[in-house]
């Protein structure tokens, strides 16, 4: 995946073995307004194959 959308990161981000957040790995960060992530992790988990896939569609398998 080269790229995404917000939605497309919200959706994925509904997933239990998302890695960000409360009570998960890695808390969020903030700036200003705006919530972070710590970047080594947030490649990592997508290097590693999150679930794919989007509205209407099933996930690609291989």
């Amino acid at each position: 995946m080269s790229s995404i959308t917000v939605e497309g990161l919200r959706y994925i981000s509904r997933n239990e073995d998302w890695p960000f957040g409360p009570d998960r790995p890695y808390e969020y960060g903030h700036i200003g307004n705006a919530k972070t992530m710590a970047t080594a992790p947030f490649l990592e988990y997508f290097r590693s194959g999150p679930p794919r896939g989007g509205r209407g569609r099933r996930p690609k398998t291989s």
